[in-house]
């Protein structure tokens, strides 16, 4: 169902309303009005006449034109007849600003029953938005249904934001603050309890909506996450991005898990891994959803290349310059012609990025600045320029030529100009001339890190790869429906079955058969213990390595069943892998965002490393390499130091296989360990195998 009659309504009603403005039945109706809303505006309470120069009429049903959007203004033991009445009259939506059940109430058979009547009207009555939220606001309808304080600054500002927020609070607190920042919006939209409409039918909807350029959002909880991701692909191919901030503790669990992967991945590191994937880009503060937002709006779709900034201080020039390092914002390597062009053209000594344009003589550098500023704006190298302040004499002349580089608007263009009182008649003058002005170095460097990492998730544009399709799926060996850890032979089965190279080894089922296998194999071997349901070998001393002849593969042999008794099913005898470096790669299953793939520091104390490189299955060869890069920062597998390339191809073959594994078994598998997985010079092996799958259930 399209939400475009939500946001664009012929008519609106507001049921329950009062003429009192201090109570949200009084408030919103006010709004409405103040608003200019060129469509009906109807009032429903048997009380009155008019409220607020509004006709108000007793019920809906005595409404002269049509209605497509209520306004719920009556408490919730009304609902149920309210609905009922929307229905008969063919209205779209109904906006909950309360609760529709009694809070705390214990009848689950009132909950039960809204339910099922909502459930009924999907097709013939109001898609509810709420409860407990705080309206919608559409802009460009001159349209604010919404009893949020976020409009006592005045009417809401358009532009390309489509603000999605489950908190009510928070999207009063972005909408107000946009005022003073520049932001403007195509739609805002408080989602409350997501009884009905959810996040993901908003996002749906700002997709396809033409004057949105960028949508934020604030979530505690995505509903349908597959959906979601799903809508985000929509959104990246559509150049639309998506900014998310996302609160909530991550799952708690990952102690208890059977494979090193499940414990060394968080849920958070997974949720990050999807939304890199599909272009969604986490923000940590409620401005980025307003003023990351903005920038995005006029930048996403800018020019490749780096970050050029100039300013009048050599002192903030430097801040400027660790600060957007540190937020991973590339700056641009400056073309000859722009160094020597400046040169020419100012009298400064010298040329950098960033650059310090007051090196000159003593005076009014804001003509250097500007000359600067457009030189860089012509390099064929930079993406985008940047003004960076803080204060100085001849700071009205300089605020108006940012003007005009915004007007010369080759690239796009922004300024942060970071003082106190004495800045603010500057800054709000260039906020007011449509000049993108921060007055926070941090809250920049938080919108041009998402700039940038928007622009690489773009580019990269990671949809699902053909692999993992249910053809291969139907190749892998037979999994046991009821699920669980599986045998040792099952797992390597698995793996062989998808590419995965394994040490060579036998599995034997007597001390004698040990010796022999360990013959045939070459020493120096590795002994383990198989015991039923057993993931990690090496804490119940069942692992023995690097036994060099007959007599040591006997001894612990015999020293291993000891230990185990009449838990022990038999041995598996290893060649033993030497002169390599050890990895850990694995798969992480998360219910809702799908099987990732990670890639670690391996062998005993694989917990106790740092993070693990993480990307969702499947990935390709280019993002292989990229989880490689990120756990092998100094290149040792390229012979840092050593001179000795080790097999990196191999260990890239190995996670692009894992990750087809993963998808193709997507739903089933909860978690997979090679541990380890040694790369040599001459090979790239995974030693040790734990595979967890869930039980069968039928696939959608």
């Amino acid at each position: 169902m399209s939400l475009h009659a939500l946001f664009h309504p012929r008519g609106v009603a507001f049921v329950g309303a009062t003429p009192d403005p201090e109570r949200y039945g009084g408030r919103v109706v006010q709004y409405c009005v103040r608003e200019g809303f060129g469509g009906g505006i109807y009032a429903v309470n048997p009380k009155y006449s008019t409220i607020f120069d509004v006709p108000c009429y007793p019920d809906l049903a005595s409404i002269p034109g049509p209605v497509d959007v209520v306004v719920v203004l009556v408490g919730p033991t009304q609902v149920p007849g309210l609905l009922e009445q929307c229905r008969a009259k063919a209205v779209g939506f109904a906006i909950a600003l309360g609760d529709l059940v009694k809070p705390g109430t214990a009848d689950a058979e009132a909950h039960a029953q809204l339910r099922k009547l909502a459930a009924g009207m999907a097709t013939g009555g109001p898609r509810i938005v709420g409860p407990v939220c705080v309206g919608i606001v559409s802009p460009y309808a001159k349209l604010a249904l919404t009893m949020s304080s976020g409009m006592l600054a005045g009417h809401a500002p358009r532009g390309g934001i489509g603000l999605i927020s489950q908190s009510g609070g928070i999207m009063g607190s972005v909408l107000d603050r946009a005022h003073q920042f520049g932001s403007g919006f195509s739609a805002l939209v408080s989602s409350g309890g997501e009884f009905d409409l959810n996040v993901c039918d908003y996002l749906e909807y700002m997709i396809d909506e033409p004057n949105t350029r960028c949508i934020s959002i604030y979530a505690e909880k995505l509903i349908d996450a597959s959906r979601f991701l799903t809508l985000a692909d929509r959104a990246r191919k559509a150049r639309k991005p998506i900014l998310l901030l996302k609160a909530g503790a991550s799952e708690v669990g990952a102690r208890s898990a059977l494979t090193h992967s499940g414990a060394i991945a968080g849920d958070r590191d997974v949720e990050d891994a999807a939304f890199r994937r599909h272009a969604v880009i986490r923000v940590h503060d409620l401005d980025d959803l307003h003023m990351t937002a903005e920038l995005l709006c006029r930048a996403a779709g800018g020019p490749p290349g780096g970050v050029a900034s100039v300013s009048q201080s050599g002192g903030y020039g430097t801040v400027v310059a660790d600060t957007l390092t540190a937020a991973g914002v590339p700056f641009a390597d400056l073309a000859p012609e722009t160094i020597a062009r400046i040169m020419a053209e100012t009298p400064v000594p010298r040329v950098g990025n960033p650059h310090d344009s007051a090196t000159g003589p003593p005076g009014n550098n804001a003509p250097n600045t500007f000359k600067s500023l457009l030189a860089f704006q012509d390099d064929p190298n930079v993406g985008i320029t940047l003004y960076t302040e803080t204060m100085y004499m001849y700071q009205d002349q300089g605020h108006a030529l940012q003007k005009d580089v915004v007007r010369y608007g080759k690239k796009p263009h922004l300024v942060c100009w970071q003082g106190g009182r004495a800045t603010e008649p500057v800054i709000e003058s260039l906020r007011n001339d449509g000049v993108l002005t921060f007055d926070s170095l941090q809250a920049t460097a938080s919108a041009l890190s998402a700039l940038y990492q928007y622009r690489r998730f773009a580019i990269r544009g990671q949809g699902r790869s053909s692999s993992g399709t249910d053809q291969e799926l139907r190749a892998l060996p037979a999994l046991p429906e009821a699920g669980g850890l599986l045998g040792d032979a099952e797992a390597k089965s698995l793996l062989r079955a998808c590419g995965v190279p394994l040490v060579p080894e036998e599995s034997v089922a007597s001390t004698a058969e040990a010796v022999a296998a360990a013959a045939r194999l070459g020493y120096p071997v590795v002994v383990k213990g198989v015991v039923d349901g057993v993931a990690h070998k090496t804490e119940l001393g069942l692992v023995a390595l690097a036994l060099d002849g007959a007599e040591a593969v006997a001894a612990a042999c015999d020293a291993m069943r000891s230990r185990a008794g009449t838990a022990l099913r038999g041995f598996l005898v290893q060649t033993m892998v030497r002169g390599g470096i050890e990895f850990v790669v694995g798969v992480k299953a998360d219910r809702s965002m799908g099987p990732a793939v990670l890639l670690g520091q391996g062998g005993l104390f694989v917990e106790a490393y740092g993070k693990p490189a993480i990307e969702m299955a499947p990935i390709s060869s280019e993002i292989a390499q990229s989880m490689i890069a990120a756990v092998d920062r100094k290149g040792i597998l390229n012979g840092y130091r050593t001179g000795r390339a080790l097999d990196a191809a191999g260990l890239e073959r190995t996670l692009v296989a894992v990750g087809q594994l993963a998808w193709a078994l997507r739903g089933r598998i909860q978690g997979l360990d090679l541990n380890p997985v040694v790369v040599t010079a001459e090979g790239t092996w995974a030693v040790d195998a734990v595979v967890s799958v869930g039980a069968l259930m039928e696939r959608n």
